[in-house]
């Protein structure tokens, strides 16, 4: 059974997680939301996730240090982030966000067919990336097939020399008998 993609949302306002969410309505995507950084990193421990939409503004931990505590896992060291701002809407933030390593930082209010296309290439992309992931899986089956048939190749024909080499005694012992007699 095939796993639909996770999208992780992080907000401190849930109307705003709500709204994020209905303006992904269609995507063939599980949610995960989170209220603030530190649940959001409590969630990501675990779970893979295809994209992360971040809020800047949250108390305790904003978007800019739950990202790169996010790139401190395992799970989501490359995982592509999404800014989602009302209030950091100058340069400055941005830059900082995209340098920190953000795929994109988008302002509120957001514009639905902006947010709709990018997330749509991220999970295109997720989606190619598993299916190379996929590949390369059944790629190293095929090769540990293939080599435990080598193994078994070369057992086969150490055997089978085994076996020359031992008809050649017999018949070398069965001449010599025949011509000492």
């Amino acid at each position: 059974m095939e796993i639909k993609p996770r999208i992780l949302i992080v907000d401190d306002h849930y109307a705003n997680i709500l709204t994020t969410k209905k303006l992904l309505t269609g995507f063939d995507v599980d949610f995960i939301t989170a209220e603030s950084g530190l649940e959001a990193l409590e969630k990501a421990k675990d779970v893979e996730f295809a994209l992360a939409i971040l809020d800047v503004q949250m108390p305790e931990m904003d978007g800019f240090e739950t990202m790169k505590a996010l790139r401190k896992s395992n799970t989501s060291s490359f995982l592509p982030i999404i800014f989602l701002s009302a209030i950091y809407k100058d340069d400055q933030h941005i830059l900082k966000g995209i340098e920190q390593g953000a795929v994109d930082f988008i302002t509120k209010p957001v514009e639905p067919g902006i947010l709709r296309g990018k997330v749509s290439v991220f999970l295109e992309l997720y989606s190619e990336r598993k299916k190379v992931e996929s590949l390369l899986t059944k790629q190293k089956e095929a090769n540990q097939k293939l080599e435990a048939l080598r193994k078994d190749e070369i057992k086969a024909r150490e055997k089978a020399e085994e076996a020359t080499q031992s008809k050649s005694r017999f018949l070398a012992n069965m001449s010599h008998e025949i011509r000492t007699r």
